[in-house]
């Protein structure tokens, strides 16, 4: 069973293949989702087993190659994902399709119908476009009217002296440390980059610290997605959007045409309109365009696969 052509006439006859529809056989959560997958790349739509109740999700990781429908890894699981958590652990680098571009369609009715919190592969998608080595480790600042900011992210201009002292100690930050950088609180504009100036050298943070303090800072994009989108989402299109909103803001996400796609229904166009965000000044930046193209592979990426963060 390595692979299954990807034509009508293949798939149904991989479906006749009945030992693997019966409820006890060990692989058939494995199975039902190979061929969903492949049901999926053809129609667009999810398949019904034959007792007629749609396939749950997708257990194995497949892609489309040389007009097949190829099993790359299959992933054991007896229950579906919960919210916030994928069910295999890892974002697939690569959409099916081996580089075919397929239309984005609305989640099936196994993903949550609207997460409200990114998941772990979220957050680590998130964090490898924000980190910066030499910079989000020690206080710094972005400029203009922002504060000082820690982290990717975690900004102290909005915040007390007490809560940011708080929240560092929370992260793992040393006191003495904590309670140094706390007096930044409530700073912005050039008196905060005169501070972060003063201060670059009271902390190194580590990866841990600075992931603890983005999952603070994340929190309000959080809100204005799950807020904000009024269709269903699995979690791999929320956290495309999630990561999209830290980036551009919650005021430009709540304006923008991709929003007012996404709530009409059209997650096709809804998906296009991630590299409308590419520029900035009027020129499309090399970063931003490589970040707009990952978050809609995240967003276009079917919910419950295995695989690695694109």
């Amino acid at each position: 069973m390595a692979l299954i052509p990807l034509t009508e006439e293949g798939l149904r006859g991989a479906m006749r293949d009945s030992r693997y529809w019966q409820s006890g056989h060990p692989e058939r959560e494995d199975y039902v989702g190979w061929v969903s997958h492949g049901w999926r790349a053809l129609h667009g739509s999810p398949y019904q087993d034959p007792s007629g109740s749609p396939v749950l999700f997708v257990q194995a990781y497949t892609r489309v190659r040389d007009g097949h429908i190829e099993q790359v890894s299959a992933h054991q699981r007896s229950t579906p994902a919960r919210t916030g958590d994928n069910a295999a652990g890892g974002v697939p680098a690569q959409r099916a399709g081996d580089g075919a571009e397929q239309p984005a369609t609305p989640p099936n009715d196994t993903a949550p119908p609207r997460p409200s919190e990114i998941s772990r592969n979220g957050a680590a998608f998130l964090y490898q476009w924000e980190a910066q080595a030499g910079v989000s480790d020690r206080p710094h600042w972005p400029g203009g009217n922002s504060g000082v900011t820690l982290g990717p992210g975690y900004d102290m201009g909005s915040r007390s002296r007490e809560q940011v002292q708080g929240d560092l100690t929370a992260a793992g930050v040393p006191a003495n440390a904590a309670a140094a950088l706390a007096g930044g609180a409530g700073l912005r504009g050039q008196e905060a980059g005169n501070f972060a100036t003063a201060q670059r050298d009271a902390v190194r943070l580590t990866d841990d610290q600075q992931r603890a303090l983005m999952t603070i800072a994340v929190a309000p994009a959080q809100r204005a997605v799950a807020n904000a989108v009024a269709v269903p989402l699995n979690q791999n299109q929320y956290d495309a959007l999630v990561s999209l909103t830290y980036n551009i803001g919650n005021g430009a996400f709540q304006r923008s045409t991709l929003l007012r796609r996404l709530n009409a229904g059209d997650y096709a166009g809804a998906a296009e309109q991630f590299g409308v965000w590419a520029r900035s000044g009027g020129a499309d930046l090399p970063g931003l365009v490589a970040r707009r193209a990952a978050e809609r592979r995240l967003f276009d990426f079917p919910f419950g696969t295995d695989g690695a963060v694109p």
